[in-house]
């Protein structure tokens, strides 16, 4: 795999856990015992909601960080105006931490430090915030967190030259988990947001495997109106896919806990499996909303604990050129702290259950009647991802 691939700047984000000793760090919640006085403070900066994840984005930029002496692993403090405080917080380039942990994250290519509880509940809504608010930024520990930051900070490549084939930059494959008919639903990165490039190679890929019938996950219809208005925008075939009503646009949460994720999940696959093949789904990377739909689609379809996990890690491999061979040590963080976490809470496993000996078809079902659909209904989608009757 060509290595120059490494060179540009993007972060593996929404999917690891920080893990520097092989156990996961998370904010104590408590105050720290450190005398803070003389510690760089940012008082009184303005707040907004995020409006595709309900998070909170605190407006100021890198650069003022930066200059006040603020760095990527550094623990924080921040307090809010309504009086809610958040102590020991991590501050990463990426959401390195357990899901529904709380991380602040100053995103590449973004504006604004991202107060996120990771795959988890909507910030905003949970620290009780409105646009009145405001927040004071302190730095609490230089280094607290600079293990996981320097463990998890993997960077790839946004140029396709860099990779060995489109597919592969693309985050582009079929699923074959479990009895699921090869060639009949495919996963990719976006095919509207072009941020990292790969939007129009999606797109070509698309025609190429004549693909029929699209689900986007990160969108809602505001944004795609916002992405195909844009100068820079080259995807045809999304066009024409999209002007024929071939292009589900479900705009999907990502808290694989919640109410609104199952019910989400379960119509958006059922709808897709009643269209015209074959399907490609996406989110904005093909990680974690992308990651969530082919779990689930493979498990219904008889996959096991091995075979979920070798499609979750080959997204790792097209992006970073991680394998278990090249980064043992990142491939198992990225397994025991945030794919194994993911499957507990997607098929509600107890902690004292094998992962291994879960029957994933079972619970795939019981997770779809959650969201709403009958058995009957189960049943059509088995017999369209396997070409046989649900047995």
């Amino acid at each position: 795999m060509n290595c120059r691939r490494f060179f540009s700047a993007f972060l593996i984000t929404m999917l690891l856990t920080a893990c520097g000793t092989g156990s996961p760090q998370e904010p104590s919640g408590q105050p720290g015992k450190e005398d803070t006085s003389d510690m760089p403070v940012i008082e009184n900066v303005s707040l907004k909601m995020n409006p595709y994840f309900g998070s909170t984005d605190i407006q100021i930029d890198y650069s003022d960080l930066e200059e006040k002496g603020f760095a990527f692993g550094d623990c924080i403090k921040l307090t809010f105006s309504n009086g809610v405080v958040l102590e020991d917080l991590p501050y990463h380039n990426g959401y390195y931490v357990k899901p529904n942990s709380p991380v602040a994250v100053y995103y590449p290519g973004l504006y604004g430090l991202n107060v996120a509880y990771n795959l988890g509940d909507e910030s905003w809504t949970k620290l009780g915030l409105s646009e009145n608010d405001t927040v004071t930024i302190q730095l609490k520990k230089k280094g607290q967190f600079l293990n996981e930051q320097q463990t998890f900070a993997q960077a790839h490549s946004d140029d396709l030259k860099d990779y060995d084939s489109p597919e592969i930059f693309a985050n582009f494959r079929s699923l074959s988990g479990g009895k699921i008919r090869p060639g009949l639903v495919y996963r990719s990165a976006s095919m509207t947001n072009n941020s990292m490039n790969r939007a129009t190679v999606v797109d070509d890929l698309a025609e190429q495997y004549k693909i029929k019938t699209v689900v986007d996950f990160s969108d809602n219809e505001e944004s795609v109106a916002e992405f195909r208005a844009m100068d820079t925008w080259d995807s045809d075939y999304f066009d024409k896919l999209y002007e024929k009503g071939s292009v589900d646009v479900v705009g999907l949460g990502v808290n694989p806990a919640s109410d609104e994720f199952h019910t989400g999940l379960s119509e958006a696959m059922y709808r897709m499996l009643g269209k015209e093949e074959p399907y490609l789904f996406f989110c904005t990377e093909g990680k974690d909303r992308t990651g969530y739909a082919a779990t689930l689609l493979e498990a219904l379809c008889g996959a096991s604990y091995d075979e979920l996990l070798a499609d979750y890690m080959k997204t790792y491999e097209c992006y970073y050129g991680m394998t278990k061979e090249t980064a043992p040590d990142q491939c198992r963080a990225a397994i025991e702290t945030s794919f194994d976490p993911i499957v507990r809470i997607m098929f509600e496993v107890q902690d004292n259950e094998d992962l291994k000996t879960v029957d994933y078809a079972e619970r795939a079902r019981l997770f779809l009647k959650k969201g709403g659909l009958t058995d009957a209904q189960i049943d059509e989608m088995i017999q369209k991802l396997t070409g046989s009757s649900a047995s």
